[in-house]
């Protein structure tokens, strides 16, 4: 049996979704020295490698990565059935499980969204809200093996499917992020065909390239280097530190110092974010949030 214990295995999930050790070690409420260990311990318990470690910071080993990506949706599992069985001390209060997007924090167009969430649970105080916050595509997994009850994701990262209900609930806006000093820059705009030369950096979950040039060229970009990323610290990392871009919603650049970001279709929305949940089994707690979400957008439904 391996020497590995809960802790050290999230541990190693917020390492690998930051990449740094100190936002880390913050996060996780422990000291860098308290957090380092237990991915030592970690390592010495699976006999491998999780993080390559080097001057300029770390990264996921082929190793860590196949660890990551298998253990991730289990140990969610795992995390929310803790929960569920704290909850059942709670005595009757129905449970909603809610599941955000990564860029929740720094996308301005999400501000109303974390609004209405927090102001739900402030005034239903029957249900024990339980929001988690994922990457897209983990979004989207999470609510088809039902981990979560509803999902809130943009609709270009909805695959198709027979089994959730899907209602867009807002317009968004589709901006271009480079590093300050990309050769791509004039002045106070973005060439566009210079920027067509550089690496297009997006996330793991949208390797199938198809639908994603689809999108660029919607928005007016033809892009030749596709180069996925593991998440969205990752991505805005290598757009920061090399001439390349990314696709990103309204973000506040003030979290991002070495990062410009440019409106493109004139600033006019081209995508929508969308709520989606599993429409076999809804329980009444589901059907009064999503009324409670339509009444809120004005969402005929």
């Amino acid at each position: 049996m391996y020497s590995i214990t809960f802790q050290q295995v999230a541990a190693f999930i917020e390492v690998a979704e930051t990449l740094n050790i100190t936002a880390a070690a913050e996060n996780s409420y422990v000291s860098q020295a308290a957090l380092s260990k237990m991915i030592q311990r970690l390592e010495e318990g699976l006999d491998v490698k999780l993080f390559s470690r080097r001057s300029r910071g770390i990264s996921l080993t082929p190793e860590g990565r196949l660890f990551y990506e298998r253990i991730l949706v289990p140990f969610a599992s795992i995390c929310e059935a803790i929960e569920e069985i704290r909850d059942l001390k709670e005595g009757s209060r129905s449970i909603l499980k809610i599941g955000l997007p990564s860029t929740v924090n720094i996308n301005e167009e999400y501000s109303q969204l974390s609004d209405v969430v927090a102001e739900y649970n402030r005034t239903h105080p029957e249900v024990h809200v339980e929001v988690n916050i994922y990457e897209a595509g983990n979004l989207y997994r999470m609510v088809n093996l039902g981990n979560v009850d509803v999902v809130f994701l943009q609709d270009f990262m909805l695959h198709s499917s027979n089994k959730l209900k899907v209602v867009p609930i807002m317009n968004l806006s589709t901006c271009v992020a480079v590093r300050k000093n990309n050769p791509a820059i004039r002045g106070d705009t973005l060439s566009i065909p210079a920027l067509e030369q550089q690496t297009f950096y997006t996330l793991s979950e949208n390797t199938d390239r198809t639908p994603m040039e689809s999108y660029l060229k919607n928005v007016g970009i033809h892009t030749g280097k596709i180069k996925t990323m593991p998440n969205f610290e990752s991505l805005m990392y290598g757009v920061e530190h090399n001439d390349g871009y990314a696709l990103v919603g309204k973000i506040r650049p003030s979290g991002f110092h070495n990062l410009r970001v440019f409106p493109v279709n004139n600033g006019v929305p081209t995508h929508r974010l969308c709520m989606a949940w599993k429409e076999e089994n809804e329980p009444e707690v589901l059907r009064n949030f999503t009324r409670y979400i339509f009444k809120w957008h004005n969402v005929s439904f």
